[in-house]
């Protein structure tokens, strides 16, 4: 009667889960608008889902966007882009792909940075953001003396770079291994200036602001909560070719010059917390110069002052704002960590 009931002619058809999402409370990067349940239908109000969400991939989008066969029917559905890079397949093997319309999500906006971190382009993105259990350092024994912080007996250590001077100036320093390996708050900034200074005005690591002993002590605060992003916030290393999630930013800590050129990445959304500490780095370095030299940070002529511009914290996140601006988002909201089914 041409009504299949097991509803399974096509692959999309089954074996995939989904539900809707609410895409600015939804930190997947497959989140797509529905042509089911299109805006004019709805007062103008559209619906996104998301397969990731449960765990499944959107085989639906890549076999419809497929079906398009010019650029024109392609562009007119909001979920599907034209891939203008493709060449028109030739008879000689192995045959080019031929320009083709392609779901079109917030996957699509990582692949530049995804590229940037050397990983591979062909693999899928992936679905979860595991702790690497290490911080990816060379290990030493900790030494027993000349530390401000006191390692237990035994304990491994590793050399980072670490604001040692006011203004951010680094210089060589011995953290413990085991900093960044699992989620864990990181009140273990044993060696940063900002978050172990005993008075703002303090301007070197361990040497007290004036000589008022009695009241700034040694100029070393054991509590390590100096500065907001010092405590209460969790994180960890990724390997970014696995981990899913937008916040991924290269560590100033374990700069790759100084470990055979191999960079650490480290997320705080894979532990459920937000990076105050980039935030407040990014934004104490004046001039577009000062900011583009370091790796992590972004000169942003966008801002709410005067100025006429400040640098910013650069990750995956800043890529995903331009889809969440046109799905009608807040800007000033944070990226959220996790998505809810409606």
């Amino acid at each position: 009667d041409g009504y299949n009931e097991a509803m399974n002619s096509s692959s999309w058809c089954v074996g995939q889960k989904f539900c809707f999402v609410d895409p600015c409370n939804c930190n997947e990067a497959d989140v797509a608008a529905s042509n089911y349940f299109p805006a004019d239908r709805n007062s103008g109000a559209a619906a996104y889902y998301s397969f990731a969400k449960c765990g499944g991939v959107n085989l639906w989008k890549t076999d419809q966007c497929a079906a398009f066969d010019s650029e024109g029917t392609c562009t007119s559905d909001s979920a599907c882009m034209w891939d203008a890079d493709a060449e028109e397949e030739v008879p000689t093997p192995p045959p080019t792909p031929a320009p083709q319309c392609v779901f079109k999500t917030g996957a699509d906006l990582m692949k530049g940075l995804r590229s940037s971190w050397g990983c591979d382009a062909s693999a899928p993105l992936p679905t979860s953001c595991p702790c690497l259990g290490t911080n990816k350092q060379p290990n030493f024994t900790c030494p027993t003396s000349g530390l401000k912080w006191k390692p237990a007996a035994g304990e491994m250590c590793v050399n980072a770079v670490v604001d040692r001077k006011k203004g951010w100036e680094t210089g060589d320093a011995i953290m413990s291994a085991s900093y960044g390996a699992s989620c864990y708050s990181p009140n273990h900034e044993t060696s940063s200036l900002v978050c172990t200074r005993t008075h703002p005005d303090q301007t070197e690591f361990g040497v007290p602001a004036g000589s008022c002993s009695e009241l700034y002590g040694d100029g070393y605060n054991e509590a390590m909560d100096s500065d907001t992003w010092c405590a209460g916030q969790m994180f960890c290393f990724v390997d970014p070719c696995n981990c899913n999630e937008v916040d991924i930013a290269v560590s100033n800590y374990f700069p790759s010059a100084k470990n055979h050129g191999v960079s650490a990445y480290y997320s705080f959304a894979a532990c459920g917390g937000v990076n105050l500490w980039k935030t407040d780095h990014c934004a104490d370095l004046a001039g577009e110069q000062t900011c583009g030299a370091d790796a992590a940070c972004m000169w942003s002529t966008t801002t709410t002052t005067s100025e006429p511009g400040m640098c910013k914290f650069k990750s995956g996140d800043a890529l995903m704002r331009a889809l969440r601006k046109s799905w009608g988002c807040s800007a000033s909201a944070p990226m959220p960590t996790s998505c809810p089914c409606l």
